[in-house]
């Protein structure tokens, strides 16, 4: 919004004459122009923060996301292995145990196919 500098009131930047009082807001081509000009700078500057923002956070994403599920596995597998060491002392012990074997065996099986996936768009 621009101000009428004849009446004070705000007029869109867009509007060559103020809607109150009729005053030419833009008294020259060249004021309109450069609030032109600043106009456009303001949205490249606003883009570029954005895009930039944004470029910042898939960087971010794409590295801690694989450590993140790195770290997980890695997490279960030693409580597999900490659990195989102990005898069971009942079978609710048996039954957890179980489930994190499971869980492996699926995550597992899961990086495999997506490892074959992306070997076989390679590929083609």
């Amino acid at each position: 919004m621009i101000i009428c500098k004849n009446c004070g009131n705000e007029v869109d930047e867009n509007e060559p004459y103020c809607h109150y009082c009729s005053h030419d807001i833009y008294e020259s081509l060249e004021d309109y122009q450069i609030s032109s000009i600043n106009n456009i700078q303001k949205l490249n500057t606003k883009k570029r923060r954005l895009t930039t923002l944004l470029v910042a956070c898939t960087i971010i994403a794409c590295f801690c996301i694989p450590i993140l599920r790195s770290h997980k596995l890695n997490h279960n597998v030693a409580l597999l292995k900490q659990s195989s060491n102990k005898k069971y002392n009942n079978v609710s012990q048996i039954h957890y145990n179980d489930k994190i074997n499971k869980k492996i065996n699926q995550h597992v099986e899961t990086s495999k196919v997506l490892f074959i996936k992306k070997h076989n768009k390679k590929q083609l």
